[in-house]
């Protein structure tokens, strides 16, 4: 599993086909208050995105 950080410009939308999850910074918040539902390596990933997923 490979995780990536895409900032697309408001309006655009993009897929990498089927293999591809997408996920807002809002649903990303949601995800990090359940216990479980995001693997050790995604919430490094996320770590990134700490300044910007509280602002949301």
């Amino acid at each position: 599993m490979r995780y990536r950080i895409v900032q697309l410009p408001d309006g655009l939308e993009c897929s990498d086909g089927p293999a591809a999850s997408w996920a807002t910074l809002l649903q990303i918040r949601k995800l990090l208050k359940i216990s479980g539902a995001l693997t050790n390596e995604a919430r490094s990933v996320l770590s990134l995105l700490l300044p910007y997923l509280w602002r949301a």
